[in-house]
């Protein structure tokens, strides 16, 4: 048994947020942003445990929200991608088109992933302030 483990390799944990997303979303995604991944629950992560023990509970995401966002009666996705190289961020949002996704960049105001999120709120309009 040992050498058949040995023999196939590591075996790839997926992450709780990438299950979030549908594999032909995250083919898509990736297929788009090759020098992106998915991010990952463990993004948030930081040096201070005060912050971890509040933002960061494991098997929780922050990184997908998924919602009908266009009013077809079919899940859309929104969720955060980060740069293979760094920690930099992408927000998209992606919109089921039958078999495709029509996937674009959303504006975001933060340079490091850790202090990212997304969430599922009610219906309504917002506005971004200072605060």
């Amino acid at each position: 048994m040992l050498l058949l483990m040995g023999f196939y390799g590591p075996v790839h944990a997926e992450d709780v947020c990438e299950k979030l997303i549908p594999t032909s979303l995250r083919t898509a995604t990736l297929k788009k942003y090759p020098d992106y991944r998915i991010a990952k629950s463990t993004d948030r992560l930081t040096d201070d445990p005060k912050w971890n023990k509040e933002y960061c509970k494991e098997g929780q995401c922050f990184m997908v929200a998924t919602a009908d966002f266009d009013g077809d009666k079919i899940a859309d996705y929104a969720f955060f991608l980060v740069k293979k190289d760094s920690k930099k961020p992408k927000l998209i949002a992606a919109l089921s088109r039958g078999k495709q996704w029509d996937i674009a960049d959303l504006p975001i105001w933060n340079q490091q992933i850790e202090v990212c999120y997304v969430k599922n709120i009610k219906p309504g309009t917002y506005e971004h302030t200072q605060s």
